[in-house]
């Protein structure tokens, strides 16, 4: 049996193991408000613009945005907690569809598109700080596989959900965004007032801020040392901003002509409900990051070969199969990425900054890509180009990455101390 916290006595521990099943039905409803967001954003902008392309440079205009709070909040500002994060995160995220329900000019779109991007990393800030300082070790990749098993749950019924919502009317949907980031407001509030007095982050907050120069000469020795697991995330984040951009407006134009369009989210995220776990034990025999390389080779070939197919079922089942090793790939390398910031220790927000950095990255370039594919070959055609991609990228890394890569927390310390 798992039990969550680290350096607790027996009789905290089930307490603390609550508060990590509470703090994750408070991420499912707010992956069910952004999930219906990710849908409805790109078709909106799509609406404006008339443009897949354009379409895809607006909506990587969030990353932008969130590239930069990645590096505010990494470099120049005290560590928070979970709990600071989340809230004020959370907050914001009721903003972004309230903007949206007035006249949608372009921009309104742009205006929300950077909203959307400051909170986006705050929530991922929260969660990397929940794993990081409150599971042990060993439990790393297991902490990233049940949040993103309960986000993709989320992100199954929300793009779903705003597919038959849009039935009743085109504005349902951010109603519905809003009153699930209402509930997520009053849970977080909840949690403070059951586990506040109980939680208790066992590192120091670091007092240091340092100047753009010198984070960034922190962020070029870290991504030096850690490239196949940084520029891999990179990637796959790429992969996932293509079925939230060219995915949503595919099964968006299939809507009426094709039942299986309704279940397109439901083929890509439903097997990081059921499968992701597995991975655990695999990477228990061969280690996380060979465990995520070989699940994400497996992905990109299904992916790929999923541009040879015509028939839209045929495209599902290539996709769905491809899933499968993709919810594999995401919680082995973001839990082999959390024990280098357990190594790190005090500095670990560092590595988070430059983690969500790659992550702001990806959705910064994936976008644009996708709808560069898709306004080439058309959005079903884009997953097979962006599958192969990603499918020789593993493969290079799962031939040139190392076993075990060594920090050099000598290099950091002096770095910060200058």
């Amino acid at each position: 049996m798992y039990t969550f916290g680290m350096n607790r006595d027996a009789a905290k521990r089930p307490l603390i193991r609550s508060s990590f099943i509470f703090f994750v039905i408070i991420i499912f409803f707010y992956s069910l408000g952004d999930s219906t967001m990710s849908f409805m954003a790109p078709n909106i902008i799509e609406s404006i613009v008339h443009n897949s392309f354009y379409m895809g440079i607006i909506f990587s205009l969030s990353s932008v945005v969130g590239f930069f709070i990645d590096y505010l909040l990494s470099n120049n500002m005290k560590e928070k907690s979970f709990y600071v994060y989340s809230l004020v995160g959370i907050i914001l995220s009721s903003v972004f569809p309230l903007i949206l329900l007035g006249k949608t000019s372009l921009i309104v779109v742009i205006l929300s598109m950077g909203i959307w991007g400051i909170y986006y990393e705050l929530l991922l800030f929260a969660k990397s700080n929940y794993i990081h300082h409150y599971l042990a070790h060993d439990q790393h990749d297991f902490g990233w596989a049940v949040m993103n098993a309960f986000s993709s749950l989320a992100y199954i019924i929300g793009p779903t959900l705003a597919l038959s919502l849009l039935s009743i009317g085109a504005k349902i949907p951010l109603y519905t965004a809003i009153f699930m980031q209402l509930i997520t407001i009053f849970g977080i509030l909840i949690f403070k007032l059951i586990y506040g007095k109980h939680i208790r982050n066992p590192y120091v907050t670091p007092e240091q801020t340092h100047s753009l120069k010198k984070g960034l000469i922190i962020w070029a020795i870290l991504e030096k040392k850690l490239f196949p697991v940084l520029l891999f995330l990179l990637f796959l984040t790429i992969v996932d901003s293509t079925f939230w951009t060219a995915g949503a407006v595919l099964a968006n134009s299939l809507r009426n002509t094709s039942a299986l369009s309704d279940f397109f989210y439901v083929v890509y995220l439903l097997p990081a409900f059921i499968v992701a776990p597995l991975g655990i034990k695999v990477s228990k025999r061969i280690g996380k990051k060979r465990t995520a390389y070989s699940a994400g080779l497996l992905a990109g070939i299904s992916f790929g070969t999923s541009i040879f197919q015509s028939d839209f079922q045929n495209f599902m089942i290539h996709i769905g199969i491809g899933a499968i090793f993709f919810s594999i790939t995401v919680p082995e390398i973001k839990g082999a990425i959390e024990d280098y910031c357990e190594r790190l220790g005090h500095n670990a927000n560092t590595l988070v900054g430059l983690t969500n950095s790659m992550s702001s990255l990806g959705f910064v370039i994936g976008p644009i890509i996708a709808g560069g594919l898709a306004a080439l070959i058309g959005e079903q055609k884009a997953f097979g180009a962006i599958g192969w991609l990603l499918a020789l990228i593993s493969l290079i890394f799962l031939i040139i990455t190392p076993r075990k890569i060594h920090l050099p927390q000598k290099q950091i310390k002096e770095s910060f101390a200058s």
